[in-house]
């Protein structure tokens, strides 16, 4: 959101009775955003991020025009993954952050999927509350294996990029380049799964065909050009594939989707 003046927002208690408990996670991409509350006082800078409660009164105050992304979150699902996420509130974390800059790269591949598969956006909603959690815990000093869960939810950001763009490239190297490190390290993430880059892609573009073969808005197109669209670049190496991995062909895969039963 692009607010071109100054602003205050004051969530008072009147307003409280909407009912609404939600944790807003606010990552700001140009200009500051100033919040009081819990008796707090935090200012997050251009690259930072603040979090502030729904259920308790508030003031955010935007000194000047503003570029911002500020994402609902419910208090159920954040809070049974964060330590205390209510302690959390009003706590700026800086732009360095390793994981800010890590919200900021995954909202960047959020933004590239729109249009992906629809099954995507629940996935990606549950990778935000993930990274979200580890935010507020860090923020706190409660995570004591930071390196283990930035690793995690950097794979899972990772891994959603993939799923958005099987169809472009998915190597190590181009992952690399949009995430903002190395493609030795994107193997690296992969191998902690007794997994390869390649081998996850594989599986992600045979069961999207596959799940695709069965969609009867997919029924008037050739399995040919499912399996193009998937990435899969020849025919015949997709075909010994999918027969491996699922036991059937594509043909009688489709043949099973759409049979009518007596």
């Amino acid at each position: 959101m692009r607010l071109h003046d100054a602003s205050v927002a004051t969530r008072e208690r009147a307003l409280l009775e909407d009912g609404s408990d939600d944790v807003i996670l606010h990552l700001q991409l140009s200009g500051a955003r100033e919040l009081q509350q819990s008796g707090r006082s935090a200012t997050a800078l251009p690259g930072g991020a603040v979090f502030s409660l729904n259920a308790e009164p508030s003031v955010i105050r935007l000194p000047s025009g503003a570029d911002f992304v500020s994402i609902s979150l419910p208090h159920a699902a954040i809070s049974a993954r964060a330590n205390r996420i209510e302690d959390a509130a009003a706590i700026e974390l800086s732009p360095n952050h390793p994981s800010v800059r890590l919200l900021s790269a995954y909202l960047a591949v959020v933004d590239r999927s729109r249009d992906a598969d629809p099954a995507l956006g629940q996935l990606m909603a549950g990778h935000l509350i993930d990274l979200a959690a580890h935010l507020a815990d860090s923020a706190l000093g409660h995570d004591r294996d930071e390196k283990r869960r930035l690793g995690a939810v950097r794979l899972a950001a990772v891994k959603a990029d993939i799923d958005a763009n099987l169809n472009s490239d998915v190597s190590a190297s181009a992952l690399g380049a949009r995430h903002g490190v190395s493609d030795r390290y994107i193997h690296k993430l992969f191998a902690a799964e007794q997994t390869t880059v390649s081998h996850y892609v594989r599986g992600l573009r045979l069961e999207r065909v596959r799940r695709r073969l069965g969609d009867p808005r997919y029924r008037t197109r050739t399995i040919a050009e499912l399996v193009f669209e998937a990435g899969f670049g020849d025919i015949s190496t997709f075909n010994r594939a999918y027969r491996q991995h699922f036991g059937e062909t594509p043909s009688e895969t489709r043949e099973r989707a759409y049979l009518v039963p007596d």
